[in-house]
């Protein structure tokens, strides 16, 4: 970004940049920049970068940073209603897997009931009915279910298992070629939580 770049242009620069980086692993770098994006929680950039960071100490296995954060970010006053949605699934997955079922359930019902919809990309409803649906599945349907549940939840690993699946995909032609390119760039771009994930 030159002189003449306004605020705007130099955050999304910046933001570009940071996704570049963990696009090509280099996640130090990427950080540093989503720190200082994530100061400003009000901007889309700024916002998702908050989530970036709370979704990496969940990745981590820092639950009680990601509880913090994302405590810090619901009371910045940001009206990024998706990104502070995502968080919050983070922070249900966090008490999840700390064993705290009954905040982990009670946390996935606020954002079902209170979260609005914004339209064919927005997947937060579909992410906390598949968690509400797990718990119910161990019959946690019921706060009196909790402790009865804990054994499977355990032995489960948490309700989403962390580590990545590796896939081997071999283009077929030129078509296929373009097509696995495209699968790579969201899966980096798009679509990466710690690791790139193919969507």
């Amino acid at each position: 970004a030159d002189k003449g770049s306004s605020k705007d242009d130099i955050r999304r620069a910046q933001y570009v940049e940071a996704k570049s980086y963990l696009a090509t692993s280099r996640r130090t770098k990427a950080f540093e920049i989503l720190a200082k994006l994530s100061s400003a929680t009000k901007t889309p950039e700024g916002a998702e970068a908050a989530y970036m960071i709370i979704q990496d100490k969940y990745d981590q296995g820092k639950f009680q940073d990601v509880e913090n954060l994302v405590y810090k970010f619901s009371d910045s006053g940001t009206d990024q209603t998706y990104w502070l949605a995502k968080a919050f699934i983070a922070l249900g997955d966090a008490f999840a897997e700390r064993g705290d079922l009954k905040q982990a359930k009670a946390t996935f019902e606020s954002i079902r009931d209170g979260y609005t919809h914004s339209g064919k990309t927005d997947d937060v409803l579909d992410n906390v009915s598949m968690r509400l649906e797990k718990l119910e599945e161990m019959g946690v349907n019921s706060l009196q279910a909790v402790n009865a549940a804990m054994p499977k939840l355990r032995a489960a690993k948490g309700l989403v298992n962390r580590k990545p699946r590796h896939i081997v995909l071999i283009a077929k032609n030129k078509v296929g070629l373009k097509n696995l390119y495209q699968l790579i760039s969201m899966s980096n771009l798009k679509y990466f939580k710690r690791f790139p994930i193919i969507p």
